[in-house]
């Protein structure tokens, strides 16, 4: 192992290095083996209280800590004693890590960590704040468990034998559990825990007739979710002193729990990554530091994971693995597996290709059930994988795939620091591998650094972009009044975010996401800007492809609409017609006889001097007459023409309700005659209500025209006619019965407005959905009978095209009412009245 000796190396480090460890807020500090000072940061001085006379000349460690003990420090102290404790533990060249309160009040970490050619660097953190904030939020969790204990959700009894006797009513509101279900059962028996040692201990002090408080288990609801539940109980005796049972109080926890439980992985995440973060800092070999790595995530890790995992490095320019750490695998299986080609590792010859599957923008780390698999990268290349087991049934979340990354991401960090031998370029990798494209300019806007992601992003090598100036992103589009914003924005000092639209080398368009922060001094000089961009091209053509499917879907929305009305429109157009065609095939067949009877009058005339002959023709006639029944004949014939006239005119009315209903293409508003649009869209869909209702008007004939899009207005009352019969059709249903119940429609004037009834006599809405009969695609009808788009579209209409309100009232298993107002003249004029609740 090559050893670097950070004080020779260090005024060999570039200047943009050098610049950045300046301007870090962490203090910085070396000594030498003789202990004298050799480097220090702006930030030492200020988090340290320390003047800059006191530095100036060649300052020993003594000097330091003789300035702090004498300014009192250390409290009150012999100053010479002091001094000299520490300095002979210094002389010790250990690792050290504590934290102090300075006499100004300000708590402060200090990590130590020696140097292999002697001295030591250490760090100063002010972390005062995250003291604060961990005192007050210790208050705070104090303050919220002292009122959740003092709340509860239900109460409860249990006879001599501890089965549940009574429960108070919210029990089946909280819980969604039927009382009935539980009363004469023993708590246990009821819970989805019921094997576990707490058990054991709950019935032992139930047994003994000893209150307790707090007691958590859990318990399967109706639906078949767990609930967690926490009850205290106190036992009853009888006056003669016999035990009666217990009697006590519960409360649903199952948010706290999950919260908990969030909080528990959240902690162990935290302390996994520190305890990572701590071993990189050992000087220990890799294999101790990789396998202490593993062992801790398997030991503190609160996510499923078994006590079962692997750890391999690639090697030999990406050919083979080889394991460096395990945790509860088979001996046989680690022999075998000591190294192992990638093709057989991850099942592919094609290994670039599962490397991207697997640390692409999905993160699917589940390679198989059971088993994660997580790369471990670095912009040169793949360094290794990360094996852990879980249990099949296992679901990979978000926050799981980001500790995975951040685990990644530190091991990757700690394998390239010893592969390197080089502390330095731990730091550059870590900004380099940032998945946010990175560079920083000086105050004329100059590049001198950019990170791997912005070189990937933009196209450009590193040579290209080193040098030249932002305006190589610029595609032209993004106006010149905004880029003035950004510079005034930056140059007073201040943090600038938004979105640009840039270009790539190749003349790609790209719309990134910025924020552009000045690094000041001391002075609150601004020395550089750095950039952070994201691209969000992607983003933003989903929401456009999301508002293009949108559109359509309103577009297939009025196609099924058309639809239906075009099948109400032929049924009921049939039955006219049908009257039409019958009757005048009648009239055709008469007619025929009525021919044959004027040509046997015909053959009379000629004859009627011969009174044999003529009386003969006229005994024909007679017979024929009488066939014929012509007196009927000639009601017939008068009520035949009578039906085929009222069939042509209902055929008449139903075009003039469909013209009324259609308005085609009217994109502007116009004043409309709203008691006559609601007259021709219940004739348009009568189809779909005169089997299961009977429709009645109560219209306000003092109702004024109203200003709208009338074809519009038509969907909507379409959506509610419909609506209104599909709810009778499921109440005639359930209730078994072929009623024709009642839809009532209703206007009335109220001045500068008109208010729509739909009232109907259906099942009503029930309380739990009644939130979300608005939100699109929801539907509680079947399949192929609703979009769930009706009530949502007609909101849209009502509220934003119109500026009108709509609500409903209901009453389950009676009936609904669906309320509509608008404005007479139109949504520019409309007074903004708040919604009623729904």
């Amino acid at each position: 192992m090559v050893e670097v000796d950070l004080l020779e190396t260090f005024d060999e480090f570039p200047s943009e290095i050098r610049h950045g460890i300046n301007a870090l807020s962490q203090g910085i500090s070396i000594f030498d083996k003789d202990l004298f000072l050799v480097f220090y940061n702006s930030a030492f001085l200020k988090i340290l209280d320390l003047p800059a006379e006191l530095l100036a000349g060649r300052t020993h460690f003594k000097d330091l800590i003789r300035f702090n003990t004498e300014r009192g420090e250390y409290g009150d102290v012999d100053v010479q004693e002091k001094v000299e404790e520490i300095y002979q533990l210094a002389l010790q060249f250990q690792p050290h890590k504590f934290i102090r309160t300075t006499a100004r009040g300000i708590t402060i970490e200090v990590k130590g960590v020696p140097i292999p050619s002697g001295g030591f660097v250490t760090t100063y953190t002010d972390v005062s704040e995250l003291v604060d904030a961990r005192e007050k939020y210790e208050k705070a969790s104090e303050k919220f468990r002292d009122f959740t204990e003092a709340a509860s959700d239900w109460y409860w009894e249990t006879d001599e034998n501890h089965c549940f006797s009574f429960f108070s009513e919210r029990l089946e509101q909280v819980l969604n559990v039927p009382a009935s279900s539980l009363l004469g059962k023993q708590r246990g028996k009821l819970a989805a825990d019921e094997g576990d040692q707490k058990w054991i201990d709950h019935q032992n002090t139930i047994n003994a007739h000893i209150p307790f408080t707090d007691f958590h288990y859990e318990i399967i609801s109706s639906d078949g979710t767990t609930k967690f539940c926490s009850v205290s109980g106190k036992p009853a005796f009888g006056p003669d002193g016999r035990f009666m049972g217990y009697r006590g109080v519960g409360k649903e926890i199952t948010d706290q729990v999950r919260s908990e439980q969030e909080r528990e992985k959240a902690h162990a995440d935290r302390i996994i990554l520190s305890h990572i973060l701590d071993l990189s800092l050992q000087d220990l070999p890799l294999n101790e530091i990789l396998q202490s790595v593993l062992d801790g995530i398997l030991q503190h890790s609160r996510r499923g994971f078994k006590q079962t995992g692997s750890i391999f490095l690639a090697e030999d320019k990406q050919k083979q693995f080889q394991l460096v750490a395990c945790t509860g695998l088979p001996a046989e299986m680690t022999e075998k597996y000591e190294t192992i080609k990638f093709s057989d590792f991850l099942g592919s010859e094609n290994v670039d290709e599962k490397i991207k599957i697997l640390a692409g923008s999905d993160r699917n780390y589940m390679i198989s059930q059971g088993h994660y698999c997580v790369p471990i990268t670095r912009a040169t290349g793949l360094l290794g994988i990360l094996n852990l087991y879980v249990e099949k049934e296992h679901e990979q979340s978000d926050d799981e795939v980001q500790f995975l990354n951040s685990v990644a991401s530190t091991l990757s960090g700690i394998i390239s620091r010893w592969r390197t031998q080089d502390e330095l370029r731990v730091l550059s990798q870590a900004i380099e591998q940032n998945p946010a494209a990175i560079l920083v300019t000086d105050v004329e806007g100059t590049i001198y650094y950019a990170n791997e992601a912005l070189l990937k992003s933009s196209g450009y090598s590193r040579e290209e972009v080193i040098g030249a100036n932002p305006r190589i992103f610029q595609s032209g589009e993004t106006k010149s009044e905004e880029y003035a914003k950004l510079w005034n924005t930056i140059s007073a000092g201040r943090v600038w975010q938004g979105v640009l639209h840039n270009k790539t080398k190749s003349g790609e368009e790209i719309w990134e996401r910025m924020l552009i922060v000045p690094i000041k001094n001391r002075s609150d000089q601004i020395l550089n800007y750095v950039a952070i961009k994201e691209n969000i091209t992607e983003s933003r053509e989903q929401e456009k492809e999301r508002e293009r499917l949108e559109n359509e879907l309103r577009q297939a929305q009025k196609m099924e609409a058309v639809g239906q009305l075009a099948g109400g429109i032929a049924h009921e157009i049939n039955t006219p017609t049908q009257y039409v065609s019958d009757n005048l095939k009648f009239l055709k067949d008469i007619w025929e006889n009525l021919s044959e009877l004027h040509a046997l009058f015909d053959q009379v005339l000629p004859l009627v001097q011969d009174n044999e002959k003529a009386q003969k023709l006229l005994e024909d006639i007679q017979e024929l007459k009488d066939d014929l029944d012509f007196e009927v004949l000639s009601d017939d014939v008068e009520d035949a023409i009578s039906d085929a006239v009222d069939g042509t005119q209902q055929i008449s009315r139903i075009v003039r309700a469909m013209k009324d209903f259609s308005h085609p293409g009217q994109k502007e508003m116009v004043m409309s005659d709203i008691n006559r649009a609601l007259t021709s869209t219940a004739t348009v869909c009568k189809n779909e209500w005169k089997y299961v209702a009977h429709l009645d008007f109560e219209l306000d004939d003092r109702l004024p025209q109203v200003q709208c899009l009338p074809g519009e207005l038509n969907q909507v009352f379409l959506n509610m006619i419909v609506n209104a019969a599909h709810a009778i059709e499921e109440r005639n249903k359930a209730e078994k019965t072929s009623d024709l119940r009642g839809i009532t429609i209703r206007t009335r004037n109220l001045g500068e407005t008109i208010e729509i009834d739909f009232q109907d006599e259906g099942s009503g809405i029930p309380a739990k959905i009644r939130d979300k009969v608005f939100n699109p695609f929801f539907t509680t009808k079947i399949v192929g009978k609703g979009t769930g788009q009706g009530l949502s579209i007609s909101h849209d209409v009502i509220v934003n095209k119109h500026g009108g309100r709509i609500w409903f009232e209901t009453e389950e298993g009676k009936g609904t009412t669906f309320k509509i107002s608008l404005p007479v003249k139109g949504k520019d004029t409309a007074t903004q009245e708040s919604e009623h609740e729904e």
